[in-house]
C-alpha cells in the first residue's frame, strides 16, 4: 500500500503534546478530523489507531466521537484514500483477525483552515453623485419617533443612519440606504438577555466600547475561550473579532467611539483564528461547543472555505438541535454560492443565517458572494468603523462586517421576544426586511436588513 509504507508508529498520549521520532521516510505531516464508532470501548479503539500509525492529539468531542490525530507519510494523502488503506490495514491487523470489533473509523477528513472575510471594494466601482433608485428615499422616515446616540463617530457610521455621507474608503452614499437604526432604538436597544458567541480571531475585551458589554460569569469574568491554546486568552492580535465585535455590541450612548447595533449586550469572545486571521476545523469545532454549552443563542461566524466538512456540519446541525442560530458571512469571492458552494454559508440547516453585504447605495458589494437560494440576506459591509485593538477604531470591508449587522439585529429581537424559537425569528428576519431591486436575484427574495421594521411589532 503506497502511503503506508512510510507511515511510523508512535505512542499515543492524550491530552498532551507529542514529540515525533525522526525518520528519514517520515517527512509530511498531516492533521485529521476523524469521526469514530462511539458504540466501541474508547481505549480499544485509541489502541487500534495507534497500531494503523496515527497518533492521537486530542479529544474534540467525545459525545460525537471526534478526534485530531495525525500521521507522517512521504507524500501527501487524499482522506478517501487514506481512509481506504486504514481500512485495508484493519482488516489485516490482529483485532481484525480475532474478531473483536468492527473498523472503528466512520469518516475521515482533513484538518482545514478557515480564513476571515475582511474584503476591498474594487477600483472599478461605478460612483453616481446623482442619489436615485433608493426605494426606501420619500417613506417619510423624518416622521417617525427615533433615538440617536452621542457617540463620537457615529456620524460616520452610515450603516445605521444614511445622510449620503461617505463611507470609511471615501465613497459618497445616498439617503435613507441604511438599516434605520435610530427608529429601531426608540423600539429597543438592549439585547443582554441573549448571549451573542463572536467565534473569530479574539476580542479586545478592555476596549472603552466593549468592556461594559462582555458577557460575565457569577463571579465577574469575562466568560471567554481560546480554542487553538485551550485556554482563556483571547487577545485580538489581528483585529478581525474585535471589528466585528462592535458591530455586533459597542456600547451606544456613552459619549465615545461608535455605537453597535446593540447598545447594551453581552458577547462572549471565542477565539480560534490567530493573528494571520487563519483558524483550523479542529479549533472551530471546540469554539462551537463551548459557544453552545455557555449559553450562546447566537454565533456569528465572519469566515469560511469553500472546503465541506463533515465534523463541521455535524456541529452545526447540533448547534441547529439546541435552538442556535449561526450567522454566516457569505463570502468575499465576489462568485455565485448558488453554484460554488462557501462553507459553512451554504450548509443546508435552517439555524445558519448567510448573509451578503452592501455598500452605502444599497447595491452589493463588488466583492461580496451572492446566491438567489443560498444567501438568505444582505447587509452594509463597505467602509464599516467599528471598533480595533488598543482603544482604536477603524474602517473595514467585507462579508465579515455584514454579518455581525443581522447577529447584533438578532440579538435585539429575541431579547425582546425571549420565548419565541429560532425558527420564528429566522423568518421574521426575512419577513421585516426591505426588498431591494438591486438585489434581485442575487439575494434570496432581494433582502436587506431593516432593523426599524423587525423590532417595531
Amino acid at each position: 500500500m503506497k502511503g503506508f509504507r512510510s507511515l511510523f508508529f508512535l505512542n499515543i498520549v492524550l491530552g498532551s503534546s507529542f514529540i515525533w521520532s525522526s525518520s528519514a521516510f517520515a517527512d509530511i505531516q498531516q492533521k485529521w478530523i476523524v469521526k469514530l464508532e462511539t458504540s466501541q470501548d474508547e481505549q480499544s479503539v485509541l489502541h487500534q489507531l495507534k497500531g494503523m500509525g496515527l497518533q492521537i492529539n486530542e479529544v474534540l468531542d467525545r459525545e460525537k466521537g471526534l478526534y485530531s490525530v495525525s500521521s507522517h507519510s512521504t507524500e501527501k494523502l487524499e482522506s478517501k484514500v487514506f481512509t481506504q488503506e486504514l481500512n485495508q490495514k484493519y482488516r489485516s491487523s490482529d483485532f481484525s483477525t480475532r474478531g473483536q470489533e468492527s473498523f472503528p473509523i466512520k469518516y475521515l477528513e482533513e484538518d482545514i483552515v478557515y480564513h476571515s472575510y475582511f474584503g476591498s471594494r474594487k477600483p472599478s466601482d461605478p460612483v453616481k453623485d446623482d442619489p436615485k433608485d433608493n426605494p426606501g428615499e420619500g417613506l417619510g422616515r423624518s416622521k417617525l419617533d427615533s433615538r440617536f446616540p452621542n457617540d463620537t463617530y457615529f456620524s460616520e457610521q452610515w450603516a445605521l443612519f444614511n445622510e449620503a455621507q461617505k463611507d470609511t474608503t471615501g465613497y459618497t452614499g445616498i439617503n435613507e440606504a441604511d438599516i434605520w437604526a435610530p427608529y429601531a432604538w426608540n423600539q429597543s436597544y438592549d439585547s443582554s438577555p441573549t448571549l451573542v458567541a463572536i467565534l473569530d480571531t479574539g476580542v479586545d475585551m478592555e476596549h472603552p466600547d466593549l468592556a461594559a458589554n462582555m458577557a460575565r460569569d457569577s463571579a465577574g469574568e469575562v466568560i471567554r475561550y481560546n480554542a487553538i491554546s485551550s485556554d482563556n486568552n483571547v487577545q485580538d492580535k489581528n483585529g478581525h473579532g474585535t471589528h466585528c465585535a462592535g458591530i455586533v455590541g459597542a456600547r451606544g450612548n456613552n459619549q465615545i467611539g461608535i455605537a453597535g447595533v446593540a447598545w447594551r449586550s453581552r458577547m462572549i469572545p471565542v477565539q480560534f483564528m490567530d493573528e494571520s486571521g487563519s483558524g483550523a476545523l479542529s479549533a472551530a469545532i471546540r469554539g462551537i461547543r463551548f459557544a453552545v454549552d455557555s449559553g450562546a443563542r447566537v454565533i456569528n461566524a465572519s469566515w469560511g472555505s469553500y472546503s465541506y466538512s463533515e465534523s463541521l456540519a455535524e456541529m452545526l446541525e447540533w448547534a441547529q438541535s439546541k435552538g442556535v442560530l449561526v450567522v454566516v458571512a457569505a463570502g468575499n469571492s465576489g462568485t455565485d454560492n448558488d453554484t460554488r458552494p462557501s462553507y459553512p454559508a451554504d450548509y443546508p440547516f435552517d439555524n445558519i443565517i448567510s448573509v451578503g453585504a452592501t455598500d452605502n447605495r444599497d447595491r452589493l458589494a463588488s466583492f461580496s458572494n451572492y446566491g438567489a437560494t443560498k444567501v438568505d440576506i444582505a447587509a452594509p459591509g463597505v467602509g464599516i468603523l467599528s471598533t480595533v485593538p488598543n482603544e482604536k477604531y477603524a474602517g473595514k470591508s467585507g462579508t465579515s462586517m455584514a454579518a455581525p449587522y443581522v447577529a447584533g439585529a438578532i440579538a435585539l429581537v429575541w431579547s425582546k421576544n425571549p420565548s419565541w424559537s429560532y425558527q420564528k425569528i429566522r423568518q421574521y428576519l426575512f419577513d421585516t426586511s426591505d426588498s431591494l431591486p438591486a438585489l434581485k436575484d442575487k439575494i434570496a427574495g432581494g433582502r436587506r436588513l431593516n432593523l426599524y421594521r423587525l423590532l417595531k411589532n
